[in-house]
């Protein structure tokens, strides 16, 4: 792994770089799938409900889990992504 907690390289910059470079992949993925709109919408809904929405945000994490889980599955499995398919 190049993100080891335990590292204990001459290179701490040749290092933060390593991390840098294996979290990226993971970033942008996030961004992606969370999104600007999410952001912005959860902070005003926050604002505006307080937590009296934590049930409906959480319900709806639990039924969005499943489906960005099937995408990838679906395209290792039959070779085409989710559009071709």
């Amino acid at each position: 792994m190049p993100c080891e907690p335990g590292d204990q390289d001459a290179d701490t910059a040749g290092t933060l770089t390593r991390c840098i470079r294996a979290l990226g992949p993971g970033i942008l993925f996030a961004g992606a799938a969370i999104g600007v709109s999410h952001l912005v919408q959860s902070t005003r809904a926050g604002a505006v409900y307080g937590l009296s929405l934590v049930g409906l945000v959480l319900l709806a994490h639990a039924m969005k889990l499943p489906a960005m889980l099937f995408g990838p599955r679906y395209a290792a499995a039959t070779g085409t992504s989710l559009l071709q398919g």
